[in-house]
């Protein structure tokens, strides 16, 4: 399973990454579960720059700021941030977020 959290604002998108968006009400600081398939990955690959997302086994109620924060909203994860792929540690993420 995968799971998606938008941590930055759409604004200023591209038409492309705000449908995306719509259709799938992603909401900021909320997650949202998809099935590991490859039409997903592509979905999240192409909010790259707006969300954050990983690999999780279950659904955890996570719903408000991660405490501590995400870490900066324009770097990817690789380089210290909070934007893309997390893998494995986006299950260490939903755990800060739930209340």
């Amino acid at each position: 399973m995968i799971a998606l959290v938008l941590i930055r604002g759409i604004v200023n998108a591209s038409p492309t990454v705000k449908k995306i968006v719509r259709q799938h009400k992603i909401r900021k600081n909320h997650a949202v579960y998809f099935e590991d398939t490859p039409e997903n990955r592509a979905l999240a690959r192409m909010l790259k720059d707006y969300a954050t997302w990983g690999i999780t086994d279950k659904k955890t109620k996570a719903n408000q700021p991660a405490k501590g924060g995400y870490g900066s909203i324009k770097l990817s994860y690789k380089q210290g941030g909070g934007l893309g792929e997390r893998g494995e540690d986006m299950q260490g993420l939903l755990k800060r977020m739930t209340w």
